[in-house]
């Protein structure tokens, strides 16, 4: 805590607060994924729509969540690839 009085400014007070934590998360797992990747969404997700696009760009795969969502990535090529819940959005690596 820096106690200047020339700054003026009160610093005592943490800059991580919970207003700054993602109410929309979600986890994908494995990661890297062979032939399953899961989704694991917050309770506020559930319903929404999962959506898998190749490197370039295209999409290849889209499902609604449940709370615990199964994707089989057996039949996409090894690659990186993009899944986008919403306005977030994680890679996801298939070997």
């Amino acid at each position: 805590v820096i106690q200047a009085s020339t700054f003026g400014v009160n610093n005592e007070e943490a800059l991580a607060t919970q207003a700054f934590a993602k109410k929309d998360s979600f986890a994908i797992y494995p990661n890297p994924a062979s032939e399953v990747v899961n989704i694991s969404v917050t309770a506020n997700l559930i319903g929404q729509t999962a959506t898998l696009y190749n490197a370039i760009g295209q999409k290849i795969y889209e499902t609604v969540l449940s709370e615990q969502t199964q994707i089989q990535t057996s039949p996409f090529a090894k690659g990186i690839y993009l899944i986008k819940i919403g306005s977030d959005s994680k890679k996801l690596i298939l070997r």
